[in-house]
């Protein structure tokens, strides 16, 4: 046991000290952070709030690093121990010791791999001395071999060539061009050719979409040729184009083709986690509404074509479902009840269509624009059985739209990640790529609001980290829950480790002990009891504030100084209060609701900004197809709105029936067009440099 404690502790230290000048960070502070996130098994949350004074208050991707560091580590030692059972030579075994990465282990393990027999093979069993010649050739040395000796020199030459000289190969092939030189008629990229290198991501992983259907050519063969000419000057040339053309292109350019490809699809992810952020972090709705009795309704509706438009009756306090019913365009809506506080539209196809009807039949009630993607997966789903089991699938979409305007992050963590469409080819990702994008951006989002445990939903306890789904239904089960210590002695009464990893992002309110209103985790109770007593800081005023939310003003906070965690702004209440409200709708300005109806200068009001990619940002008009913003419209203008669930103005410049595309640019009234200038031309998306994209979408 001592000798796997030292081996553990040794593995701390090594992980710590490779990765202390990525994260700017002391060793011994890393060594911390490992010790609470692999041995003592904290979660990420946990550690960066309440242990943040011995990791150096480490931010959440910080920690992630650091734990994925620690499972590369593992993963190494693992192959090492496999590789070290299959070879036997000192000298190898040592090498394989002393690498550092899984690379290196793969590299030094590859010629004593089982593999098929080559025509090198059989050409050093054919000719024996062959493979001392080829050596010298290769080393530099001159040798002239004739008739099937050269042949035999020759393949063996063109397999060391090849498996020696392949990473400089690569290079020279990155900064070759890349030409499409067949593709369908219309196709994106037909005709499309560019240097590998500046080859943006979105690009990348549209080419890879449709690869079955595209002809590539990866140039560089005479860049190539004049490298290897170089490298091995005495090797004849017929050996080298053999070694190119035979073994060293298919494998360079597969090799480049998917790495690319892998780091596109990583940046779809990245694009995925930084749009849903945005989107889990929309407030709900009741700040916003004046009338918060417990008899007012909110109307929602999924938006229609011949099938008409679904609507759903919800309480406002609660969601809970009043009624359903569908209507038409032609028809005029029957309000069954008119303590309506809001309305909740679907940003679907027809969406105009929706609001119209509304306006005319309330005028004076606020609309607000929902993100309708994923409404419908959602409806059809083993979930919403369970939840909605008297409701016709068919409204199942309403009700979902009107809850998450109630409630936008309990009702979006229930859908599939590739259904919320707000990624950038986020369908093209792989699945656990984005899977675990979501749970680290909803993890650190539930941290950041917390969880109401009486009021939660079981999809949403699930997203606290430490909970799965049987503590979650166990938690369910037993609520309602008057404090913290009840949750402890009801659920966890063994289990103290899952209870310390998951209780500070609990909240009770109005229970019988303030501080679990609070993110004051219950460790601390009772130092922040002191603390507040001699700050004059009565229960009856935490009451008030957990009410109100936020935290203490600044007179109060001076005297909190020694505790910090009672300085905290968000100390109480739901964060997201303090967010702007952006999808409030505006009277519909337009009625054209299918492409073939628009023209280069219609204008769209309030129009929905529905994703945000590296290239720009597609715009909802309400019609039966998304219109792209290019991001040439609104790079390097004073605007700051460009961000999922916003509504802008846009302006249509172009209309392309053929190809289903509208190309919009930003409309500013002349009052306030000072700062924006839409007549310049959008360049093609993919003539723009990486970084600079990069750049542009983390500033979006």
């Amino acid at each position: 046991p001592h000798d796997k404690k030292g081996k553990k502790m040794a593995s701390l230290v090594r992980v710590a000290r490779r990765i202390a000048s990525e994260l700017r960070c002391e060793e011994d502070l890393l060594i911390n952070a490992l010790r609470l996130l692999t041995v003592e098994k904290k979660s990420v949350p946990f550690v960066a709030r309440y242990r943040g004074e011995i990791t150096g208050h480490l931010c959440p991707d910080s920690l992630r690093r650091v734990v994925h560091a620690w499972e590369e580590d593992e993963r190494l030692l693992k192959r090492k121990q496999y590789v070290l059972s299959k070879v036997h030579i000192e000298k190898i075994r040592k090498a394989i010791e002393a690498a550092e990465t899984l690379a290196q282990v793969e590299e030094i393990y590859e010629p004593y791999k089982s593999r098929k027999k080559t025509k090198a093979d059989e050409a050093r069993e054919q000719f024996p001395q062959a493979e001392d010649i080829a050596h010298d050739l290769c080393q530099g040395k001159s040798a002239n071999p004739q008739g099937d000796l050269r042949v035999a020199v020759g393949l063996i030459c063109a397999e060391i060539i090849s498996k020696d000289a392949i990473e400089k190969v690569r290079k020279a092939v990155e900064r070759a061009k890349l030409r499409v030189i067949s593709a369908p008629e219309h196709h994106t990229y037909r005709n499309y050719e560019r240097r590998i290198s500046d080859i943006p991501h979105h690009a990348w992983l549209a080419i890879a979409r449709d690869k079955s259907d595209l002809r590539l050519s990866f140039g560089g063969d005479e860049d190539v040729l004049r490298l290897l000419s170089i490298f091995y000057s005495n090797v004849p040339q017929e050996f080298l184009v053999d070694a190119w053309k035979r073994l060293l292109k298919s494998k360079v350019t597969k090799r480049i083709f998917d790495a690319k490809v892998s780091q596109a699809k990583e940046e779809a992810a990245d694009c995925f986690a930084n749009n849903i952020q945005k989107l889990l972090l929309t407030p709900p709705i009741r700040r916003f509404l004046v009338d918060e009795s417990s008899t007012s309704n909110i109307l929602a509706i999924d938006p229609g074509f011949r099938s008409g438009h679904k609507l759903a009756y919800l309480r406002l306090i609660d969601g809970t479902i009043i009624d359903t019913a569908t209507i038409y365009d032609s028809q005029q809506i029957k309000i069954k009840n008119q303590q309506i506080a809001a309305v909740a539209v679907g940003d679907g196809q027809n969406t105009h269509g929706a609001r119209r009807i509304i306006q005319q039949a309330l005028p004076k009630i606020p609309i607000f624009v929902v993100r309708e993607a994923g409404a419908s997966v959602y409806s059809a789903s083993v979930l919403a059985q369970e939840e909605l089991p008297h409701i016709p699938v068919a409204h199942r979409g309403a009700v979902a739209i009107g809850r998450r305007l109630l409630d936008p992050l309990s009702e979006y963590v229930k859908v599939e990640p590739s259904s919320l469409g707000v990624g950038m080819y986020q369908k093209d990702a792989l699945s656990h790529i984005l899977e675990k994008r979501l749970d680290e951006v909803v993890e650190d989002i539930v941290a950041h609001v917390g969880v109401d445990v009486n009021t939660a939903s079981p999809s949403l306890l699930c997203r606290v980290a430490g909970i799965n789904k049987k503590t979650a239904e166990k938690l369910r089960a037993n609520a309602p829950f008057q404090s913290r210590a009840q949750i402890q002695k009801k659920v966890f009464p063994k289990d103290t480790d899952t209870y310390q990893n998951i209780i500070g992002f609990l909240r009770i309110v109005d229970g019988i002990e303030p501080l679990d209103g609070t993110r004051i985790h219950p460790d601390d109770y009772k130092k922040a009891r002191a603390v507040l007593t001699q700050a004059g800081v009565s229960n009856k005023y935490l009451c008030q504030l957990i009410k109100q939310g936020g935290g203490f003003d600044a007179s109060i906070n001076k005297r909190l100084s020694e505790f910090p965690a009672l300085q905290d702004p968000e100390l109480c209440g739901d964060p997201r209060h303090s967010i702007e409200l952006l999808n409030r709708a505006e009277e519909v300005q337009i009625a054209k609701t299918r492409l073939d109806e628009c023209q280069p200068g219609d204008i769209f009001k309030s129009a929905i900004v529905s994703n945000v990619c590296a290239f720009g940002a597609f715009i909802d008009c309400g019609l039966d197809k998304a219109g792209l913003l290019h991001i040439s419209r609104y790079r390097g203008q004073s605007i700051n709105n460009i961000s999922v669930g916003a509504t802008i103005d846009v302006r249509v410049e172009s209309v392309d029936i053929e190809r289903c595309r509208l190309g919009l640019s930003l409309h500013v009234d002349d009052q306030s067009s000072g700062n924006f200038s839409n007549n310049k031309r959008p360049r093609d998306e993919s003539s723009y440099d990486d970084d600079k994209i990069k750049k542009q979408r983390h500033s979006t």
